[in-house]
């Protein structure tokens, strides 16, 4: 399989508000998933020993801010509920996405004096991920 860049990616965050298309601006798309481990280590065990939990993950973004940004924040807010739509490659046919219900956990922003603003929003995921 050959490699590929970012910057084709496309990722949507749908809520009861309406869809945000979150790409064409982005620096960065960064997904970590996460499992609960339960230790199971008992009597005479010489190393700690674990069981896998349940899943979860989470999904962070960095975009170039735009002036005039007051629907996107408000889309964006912590708490916010919906779902996240993730095309690492694009709109391409028979290319990897990644879809999971979330929760906005909000947007940081950074403000150099000698570079360009930008976003950083991340979102926890709210139940199962759907890959295909």
């Amino acid at each position: 399989m050959p490699e590929y860049s970012g910057a084709n990616a496309v990722g949507t965050w749908i809520t009861a508000t309406g869809t945000t298309t979150l790409t064409g601006n982005q620096r960065s798309i960064d997904y970590t998933p996460s499992v609960d481990l339960y230790e199971a280590t008992a009597g005479s065990d010489a190393a700690k020993t674990y069981i896998a939990g349940v899943k979860s993950g989470q999904l962070s973004m960095t975009l170039l801010s735009q002036t005039g940004g007051t629907a996107l924040m408000a889309e964006l807010a912590e708490g916010k509920v919906g779902t996240i739509n993730n095309l690492a490659l694009g709109t391409t046919a028979n290319e990897p996405t990644m879809t999971f219900p979330a929760i906005s956990q909000g947007v940081t922003r950074a403000a150099p004096y000698a570079d360009l603003v930008t976003l950083n929003v991340s979102w926890q995921q709210n139940g199962s991920r759907t890959d295909a």
